[in-house]
């Protein structure tokens, strides 16, 4: 069997978005006789080495996720990035590359190494370039010098089109570019059926009400607090009597967490027993199954993995018109798209029509699971891995 190394700061058990793409793809490939050797940083309590389906995980450079983000950044430097390239020199007779996941431009002094032993390097974007690799900030000697690092990388994988023409503008080859999407497993990510009757969802959600449903972290970003007003202002209307807010996730290990800020929105106002908090839940496939409407009312995104579980659920979503999100969701077709702005008049519109439009509803519905069949299965994306690896 052949190997590939990836290299990401965050793996199993925590999760992200980006942690979950990697080992579901990592799955996935293993069907098509190629193991993922994964190498990350370890965190407290998490051994240095396990397999969990197939996947070799090794962790490195033990990790204080509350450390200061310079801190955190010097010991990637110091620590991680040497223990990484040790752990893939002792790899590099078995392996047919390296496979960096996050824009992090000091992934090329690993990339610079594996030149020297003729090793393949790929790196996925996985956000809209601000902080990433293809987003050169700095004075001119800073951005001499993550351009000669990004420069040793042989492919860079852009996960939406923005990305591919940001990356494109700031003076990437566009022959090192690849554009591979996020994909999902829509054999579990699909509409309701009758295995959820007797999930813990099922009884979490009382089937006499109807609901709009956020999954994902509690971070600021994800502009939460803009969907729990805009609830709180449909409810005055008698034809919201009978729908109720559902909320999974948590704000746990997250720099930027407002779960104990949407929890005293959502608790002080008159419609508090109709906002629901679940905290995290492992099977979130249950609870979009008993929903109707999805919102992600995000300030940016990358290719939001909560957005394609729900379109592949078949919900009839609603996004803010972000990048990333406007990538997935075409306005009318397969989704509604939304503009921010602080009163969440937009938003309560976009609610407002759906609620109100059952063949709307249902019209969302069907071609958002449509377009994620024809775009984002992860049989689809592993086969678009598998030639890039190949070539």
């Amino acid at each position: 069997m052949n190997h590939i190394i990836s290299v990401i700061e965050r793996f199993f058990p925590l999760s992200g978005g980006s942690e979950t793409q990697l080992f579901n793809l990592s799955k996935s490939l293993i069907k098509y006789d190629l193991n993922n050797i994964v190498i990350t940083k370890q965190f407290a309590n998490l051994s240095k080495y396990e397999t969990v389906n197939g996947i070799e995980i090794h962790r490195i450079s033990k990790s204080n996720i509350k450390c200061a983000s310079k801190i955190n950044s010097l010991k990637f430097l110091l620590f991680f990035i040497p223990s990484a390239i040790f752990k893939i020199l002792k790899f590099r007779k078995n392996i047919i590359g390296v496979y960096f996941v996050g824009g992090n431009y000091f992934y090329g002094l690993i990339a610079w190494v594996c030149k020297k032993y003729n090793i393949p390097t790929y790196l996925k974007i996985v956000t809209n370039i601000d902080g990433e690799i293809g987003h050169l900030k700095g004075g001119r000697v800073l951005k001499s010098i993550k351009r000669k690092l990004a420069n040793n990388i042989d492919y860079i994988i852009s996960t939406t089109s923005y990305i591919e023409g940001a990356l494109l503008k700031e003076g990437y080859n566009k022959n090192k570019i690849v554009f591979i999407p996020n994909g999902l497993d829509t054999n579990i990510f699909r509409p309701k059926d009758d295995k959820i009757s007797n999930s813990t969802a099922s009884k979490v959600m009382d089937n006499n009400y109807k609901f709009i449903i956020y999954t994902g972290r509690l971070s600021r970003h994800k502009n939460i607090d803009l969907l729990i007003r805009s609830f709180i202002a449909i409810k005055k209307n008698s034809y919201c009597a009978k729908w109720k807010l559902i909320i999974l996730g948590d704000g746990k290990m997250i720099d930027d967490s407002v779960e104990y800020e949407l929890k005293d929105l959502a608790n002080n106002n008159p419609y508090s027993n109709d906002i629901i908090f679940t905290g995290k839940v492992d099977d979130v496939y249950n609870y979009l199954k008993l929903s109707s409407i999805f919102v992600l009312p995000s300030t940016s995104e990358g290719l939001p993995n909560c957005l394609l579980e729900a379109m592949s659920c078949g919900l009839a979503c609603i996004g803010s018109d972000v990048i990333g999100i406007n990538d997935l969701i075409k306005h009318s077709y397969n989704g509604l798209l939304f503009d921010l702005d602080a009163s969440g008049r937009s938003l309560i519109e976009s609610l407002n029509l759906l609620i109100l439009d059952d063949k709307l509803q249902s019209k969302l519905s069907s071609n958002a699971r449509k377009y994620i069949l024809s775009n984002n299965t992860l049989d689809i994306v592993s086969k678009k891995y598998l030639k890039l690896f190949s070539t």
